[in-house]
């Protein structure tokens, strides 16, 4: 009897044992970022950035993707870019949504900084805000990296009026 509950527990624990690690998962933060303003008519930028990477591999990020959801009525999309010297593309999936991948070899993953951008014009004057949903972050050995997502609000504002000037004011 002690011989079967003893390999039971052998059993129990080299089945349950490994999946701790098989779960684990590192995790950071991802935070949209651009002006809070823009002019209607003028390009934004929204800078996809990452921090606080922890339980990864070494540290670092070494690929990540996502959708960058906003709204049409406010904003046209203009331009994807990748950085650190990274590839990838983002592809166009309708109604104000896009899904981007940008990715290392494994060769200089990033511990903080922009992993993409993406450049908007504003076309209406308004808040909008944009989101990124579904973000998908791994680390050197493809381990994923859980994202906590920080979105962005914009307000679009109207240009000045063309005939407003300051040379047309007056001190009474």
């Amino acid at each position: 009897m002690k011989k079967i509950f003893r390999n039971l527990i052998i059993a129990f624990i080299t089945l349950f044992g490994g999946i701790s690690s098989v779960f684990a998962a590192g995790s950071a933060n991802i935070t949209l970022s651009a002006s809070d303003t823009v002019v209607n008519g003028s390009n934004i930028t929204i800078n996809v950035n990452i921090s606080n990477i922890s339980g990864a591999s070494d540290g670092m990020c070494y690929g990540a993707g996502g959708y960058i959801n906003y709204d049409p009525e406010y904003l046209t999309y203009v331009s994807y870019s990748n950085t650190n010297g990274w590839s990838g593309s983002a592809v166009d999936k309708g109604n104000g949504k896009y899904k981007f991948i940008t990715y290392d070899m494994g060769v200089t993953g990033v511990s903080s900084g922009t992993l993409a951008k993406f450049t908007f014009k504003a076309i209406k004057a308004g808040t909008t805000t944009v989101t990124m949903t579904e973000p998908d972050l791994s680390d050197k050995r493809s381990t994923e990296l859980v994202a906590t997502v920080t979105n962005k609000t914009i307000t679009i504002t109207e240009p000045l009026d063309s005939n407003s000037k300051l040379s047309d004011l007056k001190v009474d």
